[in-house]
């Protein structure tokens, strides 16, 4: 990463965050790119929005799984009802053992990237199915 620019503090929070092998790809991704400008601001794109390169379309254009499954998670959520939707939320937060997981999700809710896997795994066991494509 510091090959790329990236802080050490910086370096440190995306490991926290998304893991040694997922920055990796992401690194060899915004590698393979032409025309990067600020490969930091890229390679900060690229972990947000899980850019991988697209079937067919050429030059590793960049698609997002995970800004897909974020938008079926954000309608499937307000399709519950307020009640629903606060039980989901208790229920959740119930089953968030680390300080920082639960700090992370109480300010991004379901949109918390560090709670992403737990996140697919509660609303897989709640609605089998649901965020599939």
């Amino acid at each position: 990463m510091r090959g790329q620019g990236v802080s050490d503090r910086l370096a440190r929070q995306w490991i926290n965050q998304h893991g040694v092998d997922h920055i990796a790809d992401k690194i060899r991704y915004v590698a393979g790119r032409k025309d990067v400008q600020n490969p930091v601001s890229y390679l900060a794109a690229a972990l947000r929005d899980d850019y991988t390169p697209a079937e067919g379309a050429g030059e590793g254009a960049p698609t997002s799984d995970r800004a897909k499954r974020l938008t079926r998670l954000r309608d499937l959520v307000a399709r519950r009802s307020p009640t629903q939707r606060d039980a989901d939320k208790r229920l959740f937060m119930s089953r968030i053992d680390a300080p920082a997981a639960r700090l992370d999700f109480e300010h991004h809710g379901w949109m918390s990237a560090l709670n992403a896997k737990a996140i697919q795994d509660f609303w897989d066991d709640l609605m089998p199915g649901a965020l599939d494509d």
